[in-house]
């Protein structure tokens, strides 16, 4: 993978479906490739909302989205890498949570 990983083409649009099945599927070794690859982009992402939290930047959310999907794997090799950048490991924490809910009875 790491020697022909660039001839895979994943349209921006599709990349977000792309880490999230390998979230899903717990497959830490395409991971841990991708995030060393994009965690810069990742941390300069702005704020995303999904599922009534709001996350900071894209990192957390697949930290966010390890922890719903039990992928232990990825989440491990996501904590080493931060600690690598010098990063806490209780990133998911840090997420706002909103439950606005529009109620329309009269």
């Amino acid at each position: 993978y790491k020697l022909y990983h660039y001839t895979i083409q994943i349209k921006t649009n599709q990349m977000d479906n792309y880490i999230r099945c390998m979230v899903r599927m717990d497959n830490e070794y395409v991971l841990n490739v991708i995030i060393r690859e994009n965690y810069k982009i990742w941390f300069e992402k702005g704020q995303l909302f999904y599922r009534n939290i709001t996350f900071r930047n894209y990192l957390y959310f697949v930290i966010n989205y390890c922890i719903e999907n039990e992928s232990h794997n990825c989440l491990l090799i996501i904590n080493t890498f931060l600690k690598e950048l010098g990063l806490g490991k209780n990133l998911h924490k840090k997420n706002v949570i909103k439950y606005i809910k529009w109620n329309n009875s009269i």
